[in-house]
């Protein structure tokens, strides 16, 4: 396939220096597609590479120890064809 993308989290509204970053692929088990990520971990910014065709989530969840409403996830379908 050779296509990728970036993707970036940002925790709108808050101005804290804790944050972490928790990066998945499929969450829920049920994508088509195949995918992985490059430099995972606690990173606000990952490089998806889709390896196959169908539908890939991208998941993040983000928290902080000084933000009250944390944590927060967001989430992200592609399609590859």
């Amino acid at each position: 396939m050779g296509h990728s993308s970036l993707f970036t989290a940002v925790l709108a509204g808050q101005t804290v220096t804790d944050e972490t970053y928790t990066w998945e692929l499929d969450p829920d088990g049920t994508d088509t597609g195949t995918a992985t990520i490059t430099a995972p971990g606690n990173t606000k910014t990952v490089e998806v590479n889709f390896t196959g065709a169908g539908t890939v989530t991208v998941k993040v969840t983000v928290a902080s120890a000084t933000a009250g409403d944390s944590p927060k996830s967001a989430s992200k379908e592609v399609t590859v064809s």
